[in-house]
């Protein structure tokens, strides 16, 4: 797509280096920005202020190989970039030089560092049995990407003042972004999110890298034959990374990974729309205007989000990105989207919300626009992503009231894979009811063969059944045998066939599972679960996830409570089940942050004994 069209005419499309300043000349410092924004820039650079920079040791380096833990490390590394960013756009606003020498010490630091890439991304080294880095062999993984692009933003802001104090600082960041990020760049073909040699799939590696890697380049190699092989480069990972993204633009990876796989590939097309001056543009790509929009699918109410796979429930992202690509592929409902999440952190007290220098200029570039009214719709009744077979579903468009739901089929293959073919969740007035917990915190584990000895990427800790005490299995051929989507006005409906996401084991040789979204007056959710078994079993247990309390009635009706107030009701039919609720603490801190100290497991098991039978779930409003 994009080697196609333009790789054969970049040196006549390509800016010269001293023409590329997509902010304007060192940044085009903004003496008048509003009142809200200027003092929280100062206010945060302020913290910083004789800050004790963080020590990196080896043997701290060393601790995600002996322990698995990836925390240890990585805390005071991100503390460390967290705080030069700070500092650097503190002392851009102010100009004085009241940061300078903190930034300085921030600079020399991360200079010094023996690489840039996390412990957990050492199996990219040629050397991937030792515990530590070698330091004559730079390697570029997402967060080597990330520090050099800072570093990059950084002599990009204040290249003056760091020269005003002398030119070597600013000589020593040029040839640490050289020999760490753009040799390594153009003269390595072997790191795998490059898409040329790939034994590990293709993922938002490939754009989050690129988009660092472009932006250094770009900012810094004055060679005019270097930057174009560079970007030639950067456009075929680009191109395969595009192509084989499905036509419905659903991110796989989960919907808080879209802001680095379509927020990343945004950043890259950005990129070569300013470094030349407009003129590379695949916005008006079909798949490329999808691909924006999945947010605006996968968008519940406040910031709740459809979270399968490693996604996050609740994730308020960058707002800057979906604003942005909204306004290039001319989507109202994007932009708007990006506007509302931008309002309701804004209420929170964060005036400027981007995760890196790049991000954040662009919202500082654009920030007017993006605080104005809404003037799209973020709330759609429904819609429906073949590929991923994703579906979602509300009451009415345009508002969050109601009963929301999506399900899904696809395989257990994906990226950032869970077990969890044919899961659903259902919400109520924009509020989680039944629940995919997301993914915690990432260890040695998450990554491993043991992957799926975590409890939240178990089938059984997703809104499905356990049969015969079989849950589902890990692999490609592990899929819904079918899956289809239906709306009409007065109703929205989901079909998946589930048994071939199971081993031959469980017995199961038929789990057709309805989804119904009732939008008429007495609106509810209808689960219909129709059963066909090789052998009699009294062995099923079909599992529900919720934040809510459930209250089991004599009747055969289950109440559930948020806040001490009764929410919603369900009635069960068909052959007699015994329920137990099970209380999961919750005792990792990003799944706490969610959902606060704990989850409740729904058990349903059967009574008595069946090889052919149908349970029908009615889900009301209180």
């Amino acid at each position: 797509m994009l080697t196609e069209r333009y790789a054969n005419q970049l040196n006549k499309l390509l800016l010269p280096l001293d023409n590329f300043l997509p902010f304007g000349s060192e940044g085009a410092v903004p003496r008048a920005l509003s009142n809200e924004r200027k003092p929280f820039i100062l206010e945060r650079a302020e913290k910083y202020l004789h800050f004790e920079w963080p020590s990196l040791s080896a043997t701290l380096f060393m601790d995600f190989v002996r322990t698995g833990n990836r925390v240890h490390y990585e805390k005071p590394y991100f503390l460390r970039r967290r705080a030069l960013h700070a500092l650097v756009m503190g002392e851009w606003i102010e100009g004085e030089g009241r940061f300078l020498d903190d930034i300085i010490n921030g600079l020399w630091a991360i200079c010094e560092e023996t690489t840039w890439i996390v412990p957990a991304h050492l199996y990219m080294a040629r050397k991937k049995h030792e515990p530590i880095a070698d330091v004559s062999e730079p390697i570029i993984d997402l967060f080597a990407g990330e520090t050099g692009a800072e570093l990059a933003w950084t002599l990009y802001l204040l290249e003056p003042a760091l020269a005003g104090v002398s030119p070597l600082l600013v000589e020593r960041l040029r040839n640490e972004l050289k020999r760490r990020i753009i040799d390594p760049y153009l003269e390595r073909n072997d790191y795998w999110w490059m898409l040329e040699v790939n034994p590990y799939g293709i993922n938002n590696w490939a754009p989050w890298c690129t988009s660092n890697c472009l932006g250094v380049i770009l900012l810094q190699e004055p060679d005019e034959s270097r930057r174009i092989k560079a970007v030639t480069k950067s456009m075929r990972t680009l191109d395969l990374f595009i192509a084989n993204y499905p036509a419905d633009g659903g991110c796989d990876e989960g919907s808080s990974y879209w802001y680095r796989a379509g927020g990343s590939l945004f950043d890259c097309l950005e990129l070569l729309y300013t470094a030349s001056g407009g003129k590379i543009s695949i916005y008006d790509e079909p798949l490329i205007c999808e691909i924006g929009r999945f947010m605006l699918k996968a968008y519940i109410a406040d910031d709740y989000f459809v979270n399968y796979a490693d996604g996050s429930a609740r994730y308020s992202g960058i707002p800057v990105c979906l604003y942005k690509y909204g306004e290039r592929i001319a989507d109202a409902g994007l932009t708007s989207l990006g506007r509302r999440l931008h309002r309701e952190r804004r209420k929170q007290g964060e005036f400027l919300q981007a995760d890196s220098l790049y991000r954040e200029l662009q919202e500082l570039a654009c920030y007017e626009p993006l605080t104005a009214d809404e003037k799209g719709e973020v709330f759609l009744q429904d819609t429906w992503m073949p590929d991923l077979q994703i579906a979602t579903a509300r009451e009415a468009s345009g508002s969050a009231d109601g009963f929301y739901l999506s399900a899904k089929g696809g395989h257990n293959a994906e990226n950032h894979n869970h077990n969890d073919v044919g899961q659903f969740i259902v919400y109520l007035d924009g509020k989680p009811l039944l629940v995919d917990p997301g993914v915690g915190l990432y260890t040695a584990q998450t990554f491993s063969d043991q992957r799926y000895e975590i409890w939240c990427m178990q089938s059984s800790y997703h809104n499905l059944p356990a049969i015969n005490g079989f849950q589902q299995r890990a692999g490609r051929e592990y899929a819904a045998r079918s899956c289809d989507y239906e709306v009409k006005p007065e109703q929205a409906s989901f079909a998946v066939e589930l048994a071939g996401a199971y081993p031959v084991e469980s017995g199961v040789e038929s789990w057709k599972r309805s989804l119904i979204l009732d939008r008429t007056k007495t609106s509810k959710i209808t689960l219909e679960e129709d059963v066909i078994l090789r052998e009699e079993t009294d062995n099923i247990a079909m599992h529900w996830m919720t934040p809510c309390l459930p209250q089991v009635e004599v009747n055969n009706e289950l109440r559930m409570f948020r806040e001490e107030r009764e929410v919603a009701r369900v009635h069960i039919s068909g052959p007699p089940l015994k329920c137990q609720i099970e209380r999961i603490e919750l005792v990792d801190e990003k799944l706490r942050h969610i959902w606060g100290q704990h989850l409740y497991r729904i058990v349903w098991m059967l009574d008595s004994k069946v090889k052919s039978t149908m349970w029908q779930f009615s889900i009301f409003r209180s």
